[in-house]
């Protein structure tokens, strides 16, 4: 929990994340971090057990088969597969073991480049909320993507997985 902590609050990153800036208290953030989250998984280095990167399932609803996720890479593992495996894995709980059928997905717009091409080919907008986050001085919208369980199973069939970011 510290090093979540470390790293999603007061950091440049950490606007990426759920809190996007907000710095709640350590007993705050750790009351954050487990209300209405019935699965986390932490991605670490193999060799070290540094932990690089934080997948969230929270918001279910277990009757609607619906979920929000949110995940946290730090940034100098952003572009390394197996950081990149690790969400897959956690997306792959969330669709085969807890059966849901559809994630969504809050992204600011100024994060859709964290994002990248592999995942953003099978999220499906559902929302746009027009100048809803504000962050580096401006407002920026916030949208609403969903990823269900068909165009998951049309991923893991797919070709090789592309995680270069998003061209502009």
């Amino acid at each position: 929990m510290a090093w979540l902590y470390a790293q999603t609050v007061g950091t440049p990153s950490g606007s990426q994340w759920r809190l996007r800036g907000h710095t709640p208290s350590p007993s705050e953030f750790a009351a954050f971090v487990w209300a209405e989250s019935p699965l986390q998984l932490v991605v670490a280095k193999a060799q070290s057990a540094e932990p690089v990167a934080v997948a969230q399932l929270y918001g279910v609803s277990w009757r609607g088969g619906t979920g929000k996720a949110a995940f946290f890479v730090v940034p100098e593992a952003q572009r390394l597969g197996w950081a990149f495996e690790g969400l897959l894995i956690f997306l792959d709980h969330c669709f085969l073991m807890l059966k849901l059928r559809k994630l969504y997905f809050e992204i600011p717009q100024y994060n859709m480049q964290a994002v990248g091409n592999s995942l953003s080919r099978f999220l499906e907008l559902e929302a746009k909320l027009s100048g809803h986050e504000y962050a580096n001085g401006r407002y920026h919208d916030l949208m609403i993507y969903s990823l269900d369980r068909d165009a998951w199973h049309a991923l893991l069939s797919a070709q090789p997985v592309d995680s270069r970011p998003l061209q502009e």
